[in-house]
């Protein structure tokens, strides 16, 4: 009997886990960054579908997700996703933390970087997106003229001084 009723504790436990887990559990990537976080955001976000609940959770989660992808100690997958993760919102703040991320030493933090400034379509990351166009290469270059025709509505390539002469000319839009 004593054995029954253990076996049958176990079992509750085990389906109650199983049943109730959160689905934001379910994301590897996820879960690799949660620890890291302070308890109150590591409650908030496992039990939490982010875009169903209130605007003080969300900037309490904007400020972790910031703070992840600014961390150059941090694995570059935690910073990737992080990034990833705030591309869901649209706000200053979040324009104002990717943009130093423009000059990380990791080519996918600023591929990101450069694709969420990009879909934010923000004014001000005009004049950013094309400095940061003269130094970089690869994958990154073409993600920043993808981001800059989003945000511009111009196309002039990967061509540098053709967006600088564009963007003195328009100077006034893009502030």
């Amino acid at each position: 009997m004593k054995y029954y009723v253990i076996i049958v504790i176990l079992a509750f436990f085990s389906i109650q886990s199983w049943y109730f887990s959160p689905p934001a559990a379910a994301d590897p990537h996820f879960r690799h960054i949660v620890p890291e976080m302070s308890d109150h955001i590591k409650k908030t976000l496992v039990w939490a579908n982010l875009a169903e609940h209130e605007t003080i959770i969300k900037d309490d989660a904007i400020t972790e997700w910031i703070s992840i992808a600014a961390n150059e100690k941090r694995s570059e997958d935690k910073r990737v996703y992080a990034i990833k993760r705030l591309s869901d919102y649209r706000q200053r703040r979040i324009e104002k933390g990717l943009i130093p991320l423009l000059l990380s030493s990791s080519m996918n933090v600023r591929y990101e970087s450069a694709k969420v400034l990009g879909k934010m379509k923000f004014p001000s990351s005009a004049q950013v997106l094309i400095n940061s166009l003269r130094f970089s290469y690869g994958r990154t270059r073409h993600q920043i003229r993808r981001s800059l025709k989003e945000i511009t509505g111009q196309d002039f390539g990967n061509d540098y001084y053709l967006w600088m002469q564009w963007f003195n000319r328009n100077r006034r839009e893009y502030r």
